[in-house]
């Protein structure tokens, strides 16, 4: 996964880079099937790198990430997700605005009557999402998680949407990636 921000060794104070890079999360969830505060997707490393999605405890995933030095958290609005079916979420982490927003099942999360913004600002200091080289996916759920696709950039939300249709459009014949 490319890296948010480096060391730019062509400046004179060695100082940060911004590279203006982003990842994104997509995964196709059933709902029915989490456990609260179970993970969904993880892929930390033991110095806290990577990304944990996990069930939340109001219908909902929480979704911690981190470098291994800095660290940050976001959920989804509570009731967000009902207890049945299947769901495309999408974590979209742009490293230009330094912005993490979240679109679920077509529609881009936007705080409801729960909180003024459906997105949050990520440290700057957040150097990437790196973390181990596999990924546990709903270890120990019985097939929670239909597909997960983790993508080098910040995709618009146009392209999750289109995402999203073409997922429901292939019913239930949609193929784990």
């Amino acid at each position: 996964l490319p890296l948010f921000t480096e060391r730019d060794a062509t400046a004179p104070d060695y100082g940060g880079k911004d590279n203006r890079a982003g990842i994104t999360v997509e995964l196709w969830v059933q709902t029915e099937h989490l456990m609260p505060g179970a993970p969904v997707v993880d892929w930390c490393d033991d110095s806290g790198g990577g990304v944990i999605v996990r069930a939340g405890k109001t219908e909902g995933l929480d979704i911690l990430f981190g470098d291994g030095q800095t660290r940050g958290y976001w959920n989804l609005d509570p009731g967000l997700l009902p207890v049945t079916g299947t769901h495309h979420v999408t974590f979209i982490f742009d490293g230009g605005p330094k912005i993490l927003s979240v679109e679920v099942d077509g529609i881009v999360q936007d705080g409801g009557d729960s909180r003024q913004f459906g997105w949050c600002r990520f440290s700057p200091e957040l150097r990437g999402l790196a973390g181990s080289e596999t990924a546990t996916i709903a270890a120990g759920q019985r097939t929670a998680v239909e597909r997960v696709r983790i993508y080098d950039r910040a995709l618009l939300h146009s392209e999750c949407i289109g995402n999203y249709r073409a997922g429901t459009s292939a019913g239930t014949t949609r193929v784990n990636d």
